[in-house]
């Protein structure tokens, strides 16, 4: 897929205006047309398009781009319900889409833009979209084009109100086009790279600190499991809810009850840590390694200056804001760069793979505590290969993502890992995280084609390769 400077405003403007998994759009807010659509360079038919709030802020007709495709090696059959959406691929459409002359019929002034129920071929997929009825009470859903791109594999170039749509060619788009689109103006920091290797594909204000919010608890995972490694601890382990995770449990930043004095198990704990991020879970488990939450984290900042982290700093195991004891109470919380978070994640997937047996886990009731704990990383839904890591926000981070596929190239096993931080809302973050895992697929199979500047102007780092090869020596010794 190409991307040109029209389509990388609208998906930017797409970050800017969400800021909650629901939105409602009011008509004043909407401005509707209708678009043409061309099929490997044929015009096929007019479809219903809607901008919401923001100019170039397009959703595109389910239903019309199937008709547009019907017959074509992209073909797919969609059924759309009140808040359900089923597609199917490889079935025909032949049913003429409505446009809006047809007295726009699409009661457009209570639909909100939601994460809809959607299954492709029977596979749960994680996208938020319209959904509102048109002629004869039929449902139509309309998406972003860009997300039809990645969720049907289609090359689609957008220019004003057109659309055009190549069917010799899957979806494609590298960080670069990311980048000179100004895409990238809606993050803070994204890093993509192989962490089987250490070479980074691509970093984007990757050696700025910003903060990092409950991506912490990958390095609280990380110290948990060094200490089970050198014996201080036991998987098999019963641990205590101490006090400040139970007095946490009771206010808003709370997942989990909990009550002090309470047992749970350490796998129970990890589960909740990582799957839906509880902060009682972090606490519990630092407090059972170190004696308190203060002496663990001591050990996560000696972890990161280990890894030679010096842009990074922790002040608790869960991530969120806290205030200095102080006479100014400054609120502060932990930060990272994106390429030490590269790095740190590394560590993690080389040396306890077995997050992953966690991180891809996308809902499960935990025995200790008797509550279902729900997988809030919308690309583990959406990218086959994907199987994790952590979701983390507040409001001075945005929303971050860290995520992780392991991806075989020649027999050999390589961890693809993009890091992003500081999207301005959960619909940005996810996006942009799968849209850098796309490219990092396609890279390290060799079919992503990058521009000479990326060529010349990204950084491979072989920093990073020798660090690792001088932990692993010191290791060996």
């Amino acid at each position: 897929m190409k991307i040109n400077k029209k389509i990388g405003i609208f998906m930017l403007a797409s970050i800017v205006c969400i800021s909650s998994v629901k939105i409602t759009s009011h008509a004043e807010y909407q401005y509707r047309e209708n678009i043409a659509v061309y099929v490997d360079g044929e015009e096929k038919c007019e479809i219903m398009a809607l901008e919401d709030s923001y100019a170039n802020n397009n959703y595109i007709s389910l239903r019309g781009l199937a008709y547009a495709l019907n017959g074509t090696a992209k073909q797919f059959r969609p059924s759309v319900g009140s808040s359900e959406i089923d597609i199917a691929t490889g079935k025909g459409f032949d049913e003429e889409p409505c446009t809006w002359e047809e007295d726009e019929k699409l009661d457009h002034s209570k639909i909100s833009l939601l994460k809809n129920d959607l299954e492709v071929d029977g596979n749960e997929r994680k996208y938020f979209s319209f959904i509102g009825s048109i002629a004869d009470g039929e449902k139509d859903a309309f998406f972003e084009p860009v997300v039809l791109s990645m969720m049907l594999d289609l090359d689609i170039i957008m220019e004003g109100n057109k659309i055009e749509v190549n069917t010799n060619n899957g979806y494609m788009v590298t960080c670069m086009d990311m980048e000179n689109s100004g895409y990238l103006q809606g993050i803070n920091t994204l890093v993509v790279g192989d962490a089987s290797t250490g070479e980074i594909y691509y970093s984007y204000a990757g050696t700025t600190s910003f903060p990092i919010a409950s991506t912490t608890k990958l390095m609280t995972y990380l110290c948990v499991m060094d200490a089970v490694k050198a014996g201080e601890i036991s998987l098999d382990d019963t641990a205590t809810v101490p006090s400040k995770a139970a007095v946490i449990s009771r206010t808003s930043d709370g997942v989990i009850p909990m009550n002090e004095g309470d047992t749970a198990t350490m796998m129970d704990l990890l589960k909740g840590l990582l799957i839906q991020s509880s902060n009682e879970c972090a606490i519990t488990l630092a407090t059972h390694v170190c004696g308190s939450e203060e002496a663990f984290v001591e050990r996560m900042n000696d972890k990161a200056s280990e890894l030679g982290l010096i842009d990074s700093k922790f002040y608790n195991s869960n991530g969120l804001p806290v205030y200095e004891d102080q006479i100014v109470p400054a609120k502060i919380q932990n930060y990272m760069t994106g390429e030490e978070m590269f790095v740190m994640v590394s560590e993690i997937v080389d040396t306890y793979p077995e997050v992953m047996d966690i991180t891809s886990i996308k809902k499960e009731t935990l025995a200790s505590f008797g509550q279902e704990v729900k997988n809030t990383n919308a690309v583990l839904f959406n990218v086959d290969e994907v199987r994790g890591l952590k979701t983390g926000t507040t409001k001075r981070s945005g929303a971050c993502l860290v995520t992780c596929a392991p991806v075989e190239k020649d027999g050999e096993i390589h961890n693809l890992v993009c890091v992003l931080l500081g999207a301005e809302a959960e619909i940005g973050r996810a996006e942009a995280s799968e849209m850098a895992m796309r490219y990092a697929i396609n890279k390290l199979q060799g079919t992503a084609v990058d521009t000479q500047k990326a060529a010349e102007d990204i950084p491979k780092n072989p920093e990073l390769v020798i660090q690792k090869l001088i932990r692993n020596m010191d290791t060996a010794k």
